[in-house]
C-alpha cells in the first residue's frame, strides 16, 4: 500500500489493519515522511516538484520490493498514475488499485492528462471513483472504452463530532474555502454587492489569482494554511458559502 502521509499522521490505518486481518503478514506499506497533498495542492512551486520526486522514490522502492502479480494499492491518485507509468516501463508485473480518482478536469494539464490516459489503458489497473457518473466521464475523457472501475461513495467518520459553531456577534463573517472547483469570481461579485458583510476566504493561491483580478475591501483571503486553521475559521463564521464552477467533484 502506498499512502500519501507519514506513518505518524496516517488516518487511514484502518485500511492496512483490515487487509492484514484478512490476508495476514503479506500486507505492507512503503512509508514516506511528508504529506503529499499539502505539498502539491497548498504549497506549490518547488514543494510540488519535491513531492513528485518523493512519489517517484516511493514507487521505485515498491517496484523493487514487489513480486510478479502483487497488488499495489495507491491511495493518492497522483501516486497511482506515476506508479502505473513506472510499472509499465519495468514490465507491468503488478496489479494496481488506484484509489481516489476525481472526475476529469480537476488536474487540468497535459502532464496529468497523459498519465491518466496511460493508466486508464492498463488492463492490470482498477480505478476507484466516488460517483456513479465518474466511469462515463473518464471513458469520454480517454476517448475509448477503459478498464474496470469500482464506485466507492464517500463516507464520513461518525466517531468524530461535528464542529460546534463559535460565532461572535461583534465579528460576524461569511466563510468560503476549498481547493477544487471553487467559483472565486462569483464569490467576489457577491462580496462586492454585500459591502456590509465581511468575507473570509481560504484558497489555493494560484487557483484564486487565476480567477480574480480585484479583491473587494470586505474580503480577507488566506492562502495555503494548515487544516486546523482552516476549520477554526470555518467554525467561527456565521455562514459558510461554497460556490462551485461546475457539477463535478469538489
Amino acid at each position: 500500500i502506498l499512502f500519501d502521509v507519514p506513518d505518524n499522521k496516517n488516518d487511514k490505518e484502518w485500511l492496512i489493519e483490515g487487509l492484514k486481518d484478512y490476508y495476514g503478514d503479506v500486507v505492507s506499506s512503503v512509508s514516506i515522511n511528508h504529506i503529499l497533498s499539502e505539498m502539491i495542492m497548498l504549497q506549490g512551486g518547488w514543494h510540488r516538484i519535491y513531492a513528485y520526486l518523493i512519489i517517484i522514490k516511493q514507487c521505485l522502492k515498491t517496484l523493487l520490493l514487489s513480486r510478479q502479480d502483487d497488488i499495489i494499492i495507491c491511495w493518492f491518485s497522483t501516486t497511482g498514475k506515476i506508479f502505473n507509468f513506472l510499472s509499465r516501463i519495468f514490465g507491468n508485473r503488478q496489479y494496481i488499485l488506484a484509489m481516489n480518482w476525481l472526475n476529469p478536469g480537476i488536474d487540468n494539464n497535459d502532464f496529468h492528462s497523459f498519465l491518466a490516459k496511460y493508466t486508464l489503458s492498463n488492463p492490470k489497473c482498477i480505478i476507484v471513483v466516488n460517483t456513479n457518473e465518474s466511469p462515463r466521464l473518464w471513458r469520454d475523457f480517454a476517448g475509448k472504452d477503459c478498464n474496470g472501475f469500482v464506485v466507492m461513495p464517500d463516507v464520513f467518520d461518525d466517531s468524530v463530532p461535528f464542529i460546534t459553531p463559535t460565532t461572535k456577534r461583534n465579528d460576524r463573517y461569511c466563510f468560503s474555502g476549498g481547493y477544487g472547483n471553487r467559483d472565486w469570481r462569483l464569490l467576489m461579485n457577491v462580496a462586492s454587492l454585500s459591502k456590509s458583510m465581511k468575507f473570509v476566504c481560504v484558497a489555493k493561491k494560484d487557483d484564486f489569482q487565476s480567477k480574480v483580478e480585484i479583491i473587494p475591501d470586505n474580503v480577507e483571503i488566506y492562502y495555503n494554511i494548515e487544516q486546523s486553521e482552516y476549520y477554526n475559521l470555518m467554525q467561527g463564521s456565521s455562514l459558510v458559502l461554497l460556490p462551485l464552477v461546475g457539477n463535478t467533484i469538489s
